[in-house]
């Protein structure tokens, strides 16, 4: 796959169903075959509980990626220092001090409800123009 940090959350089910006609389509079957495990244990579909052919699977999950913002330093470049400050304060007081300082580092990305959160901000201060982050990455939405 074309995502080098293919990690899969822990406990997500991955199949090892390697005749399933919706294989190249579905996200477990792209899990078993392109996560870098860090765990001991994983979770996969039951063999015995594969559907029969011609059937639709229960577990199949369609293969989507959703684009994850990362860092919020450019934020800040294009607004007035009063503005910045205002902006600041506010994406801490709905985040939290913990989660913002997370997203200022680069430790988590910034989801596409988090984006449109920030996004809503902007407008209400009248800046129109779509918000500018650090850095973009196409993840897998689990």
């Amino acid at each position: 796959m074309e995502n080098e940090n293919f990690e899969v959350p822990y406990g997500f089910a991955r199949c090892q169903n390697e005749r399933c006609p919706q294989a190249a389509e579905c996200l477990r079957r792209v899990a078993a075959l392109n996560g870098k495990d860090r765990y001991p244990v994983i979770s996969i579909v039951n063999p015995l509980c594969y559907p029969a052919e011609g059937e639709s699977c229960p577990q199949f999950l369609k293969v989507r990626k959703a684009r994850v913002a990362w860092g919020v330093k450019k934020l800040f470049e294009s607004l007035p220092y009063n503005e910045a400050v205002s902006l600041r304060r506010q994406l801490v007081a709905h985040f939290g001090k913990s989660k913002y300082y997370r997203f200022y580092r680069e430790e988590r990305g910034l989801s596409l409800q988090d984006q449109a959160f920030i996004r809503q901000l902007l407008q209400r201060k009248g800046i129109k123009a779509e918000p500018v982050f650090d850095r973009y990455t196409d993840e897998y939405a689990w």
